[in-house]
């Protein structure tokens, strides 16, 4: 099991991101949270396997139905006790 921290800029705020993102997470077997930042990014914190984390990363860069993902960052973070995959604020 590996982590990682993500940021993804663009139109995710008020779209339904962190929905869909909870959606492929749960689908994927991946545990952590997203959030929306106060300067209209997505953030968050996933972990699970290789291959879980690189179909997650793939889904937020094409992003849900009515967002427009203009970047993704995402680098390796420590790996947390986490269940399930949240949605704050």
């Amino acid at each position: 099991m590996r982590a990682i921290t993500f940021r993804v800029e663009g139109r995710v705020q008020g779209v339904g991101f962190r929905a869909f993102a909870q959606r492929s997470a749960a689908s994927l077997g991946i545990c952590g949270w997203v959030e929306n930042t106060p300067d209209g990014a997505v953030s968050g914190h996933a972990q699970g396997t290789d291959e879980a984390l690189r179909a997650f990363q793939r889904d937020l860069g094409e992003g849900s139905r009515w967002s427009t993902v203009e970047s993704l960052h995402a680098e390796p973070a420590a790996t947390r006790e986490i269940a399930g995959f949240l949605v704050r604020r």
